[in-house]
């Protein structure tokens, strides 16, 4: 990080953490999922309440607080959990599609 500079961060992702090291993201701080999000609601019309999102780790949580209903899964960091609104069943047991359910989106 000292020589990438201020002008980027690391995301830990937590779990992507094993006996091998550690794994992340490095992104150009300020720019995050949240603010896609905004873009493309910007782009569509759209407002930040028509917003779902669903995230598993530490680089969703700006997401996850942006939306107007945040999903986490139950494979998902602690730290998301604690920024979504809700948590679904892991993704490998059809998370997804039961959050869905959970929501009323099917």
């Amino acid at each position: 990080m000292e020589e990438l500079g201020e002008e980027y961060q690391f995301i830990l992702q937590e779990n992507m953490s094993d006996d091998k090291g550690t794994g992340g993201e490095v992104i150009i701080r300020g720019v995050d999922k949240a603010l896609g999000m905004e873009k493309v609601c910007e782009y569509y019309g759209l407002t930040m309440k028509d917003t779902i999102a669903f995230g598993d780790s530490t680089n969703d949580i700006e997401m996850l607080e942006a939306a107007n209903t945040g999903v986490a899964m139950g494979n998902a960091s602690d730290d998301a959990k604690k920024a979504a609104d809700l948590v679904c069943p892991d993704v490998s047991s059809d998370g997804l599609f039961k959050g869905f359910e959970m929501l009323g989106l099917i």
